[in-house]
């Protein structure tokens, strides 16, 4: 299934789909025993760097290979700050794709990300854009949620 029918399933069935980073494989091999055991879809999700590191093409390549024995993965590309990581992942083969324009001019973001969706929608991929930053990050925080969110922004492009 494509990624479009898995969330469409999703929905009507009221179901979520776990999303979990990969940056080596031994913890892809563990979300994959996992899915594998509960008979679940999974979002894998690899940034730049991760993607990167282990390679986009052998990602795509080890990713099929768990899907060829029944894992009912989508590969996403994780929060891609630059048009040339995104279209590697295209390439490459990647099943979603999430590009990241919340720190770069409003305008220039929207132009990369139509730029991505009309290569993206010739092979039915899906494409996430963000427009703007939310504070947080995915980092260890020392004090409560209320001390994080108060040191940053908060979105303002969207009502």
């Amino acid at each position: 299934m494509t990624a479009r029918q898995w969330f469409e399933r999703a929905k009507k069935e009221k179901f979520a789909i776990g999303a979990f980073n990969v940056g080596n494989l031994e913890t892809l091999e563990a979300i994959v025993a996992a899915v594998k055991n509960k008979k679940s879809p999974v979002i894998i999700e690899a940034s730049s760097g991760e993607s990167g590191f282990m390679g986009y093409n052998n990602l795509v390549d080890i990713v099929q290979n768990y899907k060829d024995e029944g894992a009912q993965i989508i590969l996403n590309l994780d929060h891609a700050t630059e048009f040339d990581k995104v279209k590697l992942a295209f390439d490459a083969g990647f099943d979603y794709l999430h590009f990241d324009g919340g720190k770069i001019e409003f305008e220039e973001n929207v132009k990369i990300a139509k730029q991505i969706v009309e290569m993206a929608h010739t092979k039915g991929i899906m494409v996430e854009g963000e427009v703007d930053h939310i504070t947080g990050s995915s980092g260890i925080h020392a004090g409560g949620v209320e001390q994080e969110q108060a040191k940053g922004d908060y979105s303002d492009q969207l009502s």
